[in-house]
């Protein structure tokens, strides 16, 4: 290396299209329009790598997206420059247009399928392709909307297949896969692809009660299985006693249970005191499940009392539709089954004659009790009635964060269903469906808010902020609006942020040398404000403050506010005239020793970041000094760092 560096040259150059790069050219002078340019960047004194922003502003200073632009790059130390090294790079535009084609799932086992899709034309990428994101959900959810337990994994851009493991058995599956690059994400593949994993063993009904009938019989009873893993068959009940059946020895028996919904079994001839198990498995098409656990129960000798041999349920029904209440009595005694609840038209209920409550037309929501006879025993059933043709309100998006770059911030979002219901009639299921996304968001550097529409088109679930200022934190809220024009309420806030932070001191700066580019004969001083602050992790300074004091005073001034543009040689000329201003209004002696000390402080969106040393500046009288306190006009651009507005010259 041959001693320290010191700074790095940077030159650049757009290339036309088709055009190829040059080997190393001495030189890349471009057009005027702003392809061409060159940046110096000092190095930190204990930096061993410096990352540099080619761009990122406006005007001449911002590239152009999809380019190609060749860089060279020419290291320097104290005694000269070294030789440079060359590199073609290309800007992106945006997020990819497209997402992938040809997208297909086949099931491969109770428990897993394999996803396998095409790449999407080369020019709707924007950029280099990065990796793929698979997301997948049961088919329900997707069909109303509800994408709160949607699973998201990223695949390398290397691949176009993925096998999905961990997936329920005998169960639909909706997948989808976009498409990223540095940028951000594509739509979703619309439509999804579907497909049904195998079926496996169902596993056994829970919750099994046995009940006294009489002294010699057991009602059993059980709760269906909620994972039949397939298209459920029957069940099998079995049953061992010791002491047997009527007197018949030690007894074990399998007894099939048909049809499928039926759980609840009579079983007679058990002896009294008798010793008896009973244990229930689930048998579907495919396959035969295992039993569940024994339960026990003995006969006893006597009168049994009246028990409810079924169990309480929770249903939710569309009003005007039909409803099934089980109630079952064993014991000794009338088994009539007494119902209380809300009250039902006479002519729109019945009682079955195995003493279940038949609703024809379901009016009203609450508990409905089956009560025995003597009052001894009841079960309660809960009802929920809901207006099929109710407009629903939607529920809020869960929002997450994308990608983030220097000058781009992506936002993801996730719906969380209409709220209509599979019940609902046609219309309110249209009426519900989620068509935009109002998207809001807050710069919190400026305080400046913007809100955007966005139609939630199949597969639209992101949105590319570009750009922001790099460093910059920003706040996003969002609701969704259905077909009814019923808006949900906001989700949010999300907070995100740009890579950056506050411009550093160079090397020079420390010393304060190196804001000074000239004392001029007349007394004028020329500061070279971008020498004296590197990016802040690549985000430059926006704007610089230039404070004077007096030598001996701790009282300071606003001298100057001057915009930054990215890193190109921004530099401020304070003239002798405004330095005899700035000391007249500090109440300075203007003598031959009069001086001031001048220190800088350049901020951007992350931060702000000062001198550390003072510049002390000798005063010379000028024949034409500014209007006495004109400075003091300009204190009160200090209180926000990075207003928009035109760079000033001051002289």
């Amino acid at each position: 290396m041959n001693g320290r560096l010191t700074n790095y040259t940077v030159h650049y150059r757009r290339l036309e299209l088709g055009e190829l790069p040059a080997d190393c050219p001495p030189g890349l002078a471009g057009d005027s329009g702003g392809g061409s340019s060159t940046s110096r960047f000092l190095l930190a004194t204990k930096t061993p790598a410096l990352t540099a922003v080619i761009g990122g502003g406006f005007g001449r200073d911002r590239l152009r997206t999809m380019s190609d632009y060749q860089l060279r790059v020419i290291p320097a130390n104290a005694v000269g420059e070294g030789p440079p090294a060359c590199a073609v790079a290309r800007t992106l535009g945006s997020a990819p247009m497209s997402p992938p084609s040809e997208v297909r799932c086949q099931a491969e086992g109770e428990d897993r399928v394999r996803v396998t899709w095409t790449e999407p034309p080369q020019k709707s990428l924007n950029g280099r392709l990065v990796a793929y994101q698979l997301q997948y959900m049961q088919a329900a959810d997707l069909v109303g909307q509800d994408e709160s337990s949607a699973v998201e994994v990223e695949i390398s851009g290397q691949q176009r297949h993925h096998v999905i493991l961990g997936l329920s058995p005998f169960t639909n599956y909706s997948v989808s896969v976009s498409v990223s690059n540095s940028k951000g994400r594509s739509p979703l593949s619309r439509p999804a692809a579907f497909c049904r994993t195998h079926s496996s063993a169902p596993i056994p009904p829970a919750d099994i009660r046995p009940f006294g009938a009489n002294s010699s019989a057991v009602a059993l009873a059980w709760r269906q299985t909620d994972r039949p893993n397939g298209e459920l068959l029957r069940y099998d009940l079995q049953a061992r006693c010791d002491g047997g059946l009527s007197d018949a020895g030690n007894f074990s028996k399998l007894m099939p249970v048909a049809p499928p919904h039926r759980t609840m079994v009579l079983i007679n001839g058990i002896q009294v005191g008798a010793l008896c198990r009973f244990r229930v498995r689930a048998v579907n098409t495919q396959l035969i499940g295992d039993f569940g656990p024994w339960v026990l129960f003995t006969p006893t000798e006597g009168t049994q009392p009246l028990r409810v041999a079924s169990l309480p349920s929770a249903s939710r029904v569309a009003r005007g539709s039909s409803l099934t209440l089980d109630c079952s009595i064993v014991g000794d005694g009338s088994h009539e089954a007494q119902w209380q609840g809300p009250p039902v038209d006479s002519s729109k209920k019945q009682v079955l004659s195995n003493g279940s409550l038949l609703i024809e037309s379901a009016q009203s929501s609450g508990q409905y009790s089956c009560v025995t006879a003597d009052s001894s025993d009841h079960i309660s059933h809960s009802v929920e009635v809901f207006n099929p043709d109710l407009r629903p309100t939607p529920s809020p998006p869960q929002l997450l964060p994308g990608r983030v770059t220097l000058t781009s911030l992506e936002i993801l979002w996730r719906l969380s269903g209409t709220q209509a219901g599979p019940a609902a009639s046609v219309a309110t299921r249209e009426g519900a469906r989620l068509t935009e996304l109002e998207l809001r968001y807050t710069n919190l550097h400026n305080g400046e808010t913007e809100s955007r529409t966005l139609d939630l088109h199949p597969g639209n679930r992101s949105h590319l902020l570009d750009p922001v200022a790099c460093g910059s934190a920003v706040e996003f809220r969002a609701r969704v609006v259905n077909a009814f024009g019923l808006r949900s309420a906001f989700a949010g806030p999300l907070r995100m942020r740009a890579p950056g932070a506050a411009p550093s001191p160079a090397v020079s700066a420390v010393t304060g040398s190196g804001l000074v580019v000239r004392e001029t004969a007349l007394g004028d001083v020329v500061l070279n404000l971008t020498a004296a602050f590197l990016p802040g992790l690549g985000c430059p300074a926006e704007r610089f403050f230039v404070y004077a004091t007096g030598r001996s005073s701790d009282a300071s001034i606003v001298a100057a506010v001057f915009d930054g543009d990215n890193g190109s040689g921004s530099s401020l000329r304070l003239t002798a005239g405004r330095l005899l201003s700035l000391a007249h209004n500090l109440r300075l002696p203007l003598t031959r020793q009069s001086r001031l000390r001048l220190r800088v402080v350049a901020g951007n969106a992350a931060g702000n970041s000062t001198t550390p040393a003072l510049l002390d500046v000798a005063l010379r009288r000028h024949r034409h000094p500014w209007p006495l306190g004109q400075v003091a006009e300009m204190a009160a651009a200090v209180a926000m760092l990075a207003p928009t507005g035109k760079s000033r010259r001051l002289s």
